[in-house]
């Protein structure tokens, strides 16, 4: 039986995760997991069983035994990396080639992007136009959702116009 550290193998496949961009639905349905069982392996409730490790290890074109045993710090570019190594799978690609997650976008994209980190008064339309540069559009209110959440992104109400946030890099 293979042997694994399972809090260094937690936090990997976290960190692979939010390095690659998916969300953690998309990397449940990779191992075969609800994204519930998915949120529960987040908080340590449970551990990642070895079939499920064998699976992030195919995924992430990391070994077993370095996914299981030393803490990875994945590059920036990583999910770029994955999205060419995986370009003839297509179960994979096509996960890959979607929009990233939203906090991925924020946290890889947005706090790149000179227009958005130099500029200390940014609405939820300024930041949609700057990831339509990147060919990123979300619908709905979960970008400014994600954007309040973030650690990135400090966030504040308009001083005149209700129900609009102001945006800048924290």
């Amino acid at each position: 039986m293979k042997k694994f550290n399972a809090e260094i193998t937690r936090k990997n496949i976290l960190m692979l995760i939010r390095y690659s961009g998916i969300t953690l639905e998309e990397f449940g349905n990779i191992i075969g997991v609800s994204k519930r069982w998915m949120q529960y392996l987040k908080k340590g409730r449970y551990d990642f069983d070895i079939s499920a490790i064998e699976k992030a290890s195919i995924f992430f074109n990391v070994s077993f035994g370095r996914l299981t045993t030393t803490l990875i710090a994945p590059p920036d570019d990583y999910r770029r990396t994955l999205q060419l190594h995986h370009k003839n799978n297509t179960e994979y690609s096509k996960i890959l080639s979607e929009n990233p997650s939203i906090p991925y976008t924020i946290e890889f994209i947005l706090m790149k992007d000179s227009e958005f980190t130099t500029n200390p008064n940014m609405e939820i339309k300024d930041v949609r136009r700057i990831l339509k540069n990147y060919n990123l559009v979300y619908k709905g209110s979960s970008l400014s959702t994600e954007l309040q959440k973030s650690e990135f992104v400090e966030c504040w109400p308009h001083s005149t116009k209700k129900n609009t946030n102001i945006y800048r890099k924290r």
